[in-house]
């Protein structure tokens, strides 16, 4: 599902984690997700964590998919899970 306004950024691993980050339109990652490396994103193996921002570009809050720092959730799923 496409976000309006955001395009996909870049997928780094470390720390034994790959990592994908959803940038907004500014740049700013609004979607942060952790697996393991080689975890398909549409398996339910994801942790995610979305930011928001306030009016001046800093980091307003930090939920997470689900409100547990488990990895069940889909990268492709993100935008339609729940944050708190």
């Amino acid at each position: 599902m496409a976000v309006t306004g955001q395009t996909q950024s870049r997928t780094q691993t470390y720390d034994g984690l790959i990592h994908m980050y959803y940038n907004n339109s500014k740049g700013q990652p609004v979607y942060v997700g952790d697996a393991e490396p080689g975890t398909a994103v549409g398996t339910a193996e994801w942790r995610i964590r979305k930011l928001t921002y306030d009016t001046n570009g800093s980091v307003l809050t930090e939920l997470l998919a689900g409100g547990k720092k488990d990895f069940a959730t889909t990268w492709t799923g993100r935008a339609s899970a729940t944050y708190s």
